[in-house]
């Protein structure tokens, strides 16, 4: 990485030189001697052109600098608006990711800056001054220059992961379901998380959520359950019907296929329940204004107890309190009965009027769906190790809606507890999954402690194979500067793998474990982190794939696979040497 860090600092050199002296004429320029005097003293100098096209000799004027890991730098010139234009450029070839100059109105260059766009106004993504970048030093390249190399190769690094998403995008957009499946540490659910990121979908804003499936995962925790809550006294214990993960995720994806509504009432609710906790109470004009409720939490916390008191004498009126839940009075928000019969209803609206009054509460507007499915935003529900958990007892009725024919009201489900569900409940109707929820899972085929999904199940998804080579790409942006040998590493290994009878491309050796070696320092000393790879987390994994051999076949299988590991000879049975 150090090689590269200065061939770029050259090129940087170059490309200020090139374009000051086309401006200029000026021969006292820092880098002129070192860069341009030679072509113009032998007549060969290249003014313009762009070195990306064929036979543009302007670009063997960078040669020596132009090419690096990831792809090859080439330089462009363009007179068409004189030379101090932001038209020059330094490009990652066969993309729009070009570095462009800044210059001063007395044609000095000052500065040097990204960008992803082609055209003179194109947006600066990443800049640094001359001063900053500190060129023409003869010294080492600084933190500046490094920081700028790295963000114009994250650009690449970013384009050719998003050119290998392609596929698995499309194929997801289409199926709305889809299974990664592969060999151990080929980076599934790494892989699952960046085409969520693609489309906008993160962790952060809850537009991608990740579970993880195992033996004892079930229904009430993916869709929905009973739930044991804090009954009337310490000894006693209630149940209560309550949304699984993936029904709550459902809702959210909903709330967004939504606009044109106003709707605040959590927000204003929790404001009243943090004073009234505050304080212990709230006093509520009633309705008619004689009166005033003295609003209280009700001893399990599931709603407001109310007392009335006389106005001036402020004694509580004989008789028994009244209860409201948070749900009564949305309900009166919402412009429905609190309850079924509707009593006590003016005691609801009276709280609802002070939630307006003093908490900021909105007059309800009902919301509208989204006609453009353009404007709709995706989330990703990541299922990792799917084939672990028994799918037809956790999906349950959604075995029919899962799949991407039914996708939306179409797909309408009866839940186990649907008697159960509020009229309030996006869900009242039925249950069904939102035309904008995608489903990626991943899997182990060679997982032996998992039993194999059914058919009628695998059909509702796509599948995707995702190789050890096909993952290599980890490397470049994890280690960068040791990828060339970890490739070379794991597919001798893999080959080596495949070549045993009994095991195949399943039980390759994917780069997320190689990707280990950060563990172990190599920066100071790679012989030795190459070891503790193999010793902590290879040799394990590779004894457990040869249980069943004969035990002297397990130590030369394991004495062949650490050859190929290091680059080494390995003999077969037969005393046949293979080079690696």
């Amino acid at each position: 990485m150090s090689e590269n860090y200065k061939n770029f600092k050259y090129l940087l050199e170059y490309f200020v030189t090139h374009l000051e002296y086309l401006q200029t004429r000026n021969t006292n320029l820092p880098g002129y001697e070192k860069y341009i005097a030679h072509y113009i003293n032998d007549n060969s100098f290249v003014k313009t052109g762009q070195g990306y096209l064929p036979g543009y000799k302007i670009q063997n004027q960078i040669e020596k600098w132009s090419k690096y890991g990831n792809g090859e730098v080439c330089i462009g010139i363009n007179a068409r608006y004189g030379y101090p234009s932001k038209d020059n450029y330094l490009q990652w070839n066969s993309t729009w990711f070009n570095i462009r100059a800044e210059w001063e109105e007395n044609n000095k260059i000052i500065g040097l800056y990204l960008t992803k766009e082609e055209g003179y106004y194109a947006k600066p993504e990443y800049s640094c001054t001359l001063t900053e970048l500190e060129l023409f030093d003869e010294k080492e390249p600084n933190d500046s220059i490094k920081q700028l190399f790295n963000n114009f190769e994250k650009m690449l690094l970013d384009y050719n992961l998003n050119k290998k998403l392609e596929n698995y995008i499309n194929l997801l957009e289409v199926n709305k379901n889809l299974i990664l499946t592969g060999a151990p540490g080929t980076g599934k659910t790494y892989l699952a998380h960046q085409i969520a990121e693609f489309f906008g979908a993160t962790k952060e804003n809850g537009r991608c959520k990740m579970v993880q499936f195992h033996p004892s995962y079930d229904y009430t925790d993916f869709v929905e359950g009973l739930r044991p809550i804090k009954g009337d006294s310490d000894t006693n214990i209630g149940f209560k019907r309550m949304d699984g993960s993936f029904k709550d995720f459902c809702k959210k994806a909903i709330k967004n296929t939504q606009n044109n509504g106003v709707d605040n009432f959590d927000e204003a609710w929790d404001l009243l329940i943090e004073k009234i906790d505050k304080e212990g109470t709230v006093d509520i004009p009633t309705l008619s204004g004689n009166r005033y409720m003295r609003i209280e939490l009700n001893d399990y916390g599931t709603g407001l107890t109310e007392r009335t008191y006389d106005e001036t004498e402020k004694n509580r009126i004989n008789g028994a309190s009244k209860f409201f839940s948070k749900e009564q009075i949305r309900n009166i928000y919402e412009g429905r009965k609190g309850t079924e019969s509707g009593g006590h209803d003016s005691y609801r609206k009276a709280i609802i009027n002070e939630m307006k009054t003093n908490f900021g509460l909105k007059d309800y507007v009902k919301i509208t769906d989204i006609n453009n499915s353009s404007e709709t935003p995706k989330y990703i529900f990541i299922i990792d190790e799917i084939n672990r958990g028994e799918l037809s007892k956790i999906f349950g009725e959604l075995f029919f809606s899962i799949d991407p024919n039914y996708r939306g009201k179409s797909g309408l489900v009866q839940t186990q507890y649907q008697n159960l569900i509020t009229e309030s409940d996006i869900f009242y109707d039925g249950f069904y999954i939102p035309e904008n929820v995608y489903i990626i899972g991943t899997m182990n085929d060679i997982d032996r402690s998992v039993e194999t999904m059914d058919f009628a199940m695998r059909r509702r998804f796509a599948w995707k194979e995702i190789t050890a080579s096909e993952a290599s790409i980890m490397f470049e942006s994890k280690i960068p500067d040791i990828k060339d040998d970890a490739t070379k590493r794991m597919n001798n290994l893999n080959n080596a793998i495949s070549d045993i009878e009994g095991l195949n491309t399943s039980y390759h050796i994917g780069p997320a474990y190689f990707l280990k070696i950060e563990l172990y320092n190599y920066q100071k000393n790679l012989k030795n982190a190459w070891e503790s790879l193999w010793d902590n987390h290879l040799k394990g994994l590779l004894y457990e794939y040869l249980r069943g051999y004969e035990a002297e076949e397990i130590i030369q299988h394991l004495e062949n696979l650490e050859n190929a590991y290091n680059l080494k000879e390995s003999e077969d049975y037969n005393g046949t040497t293979t080079r690696l």
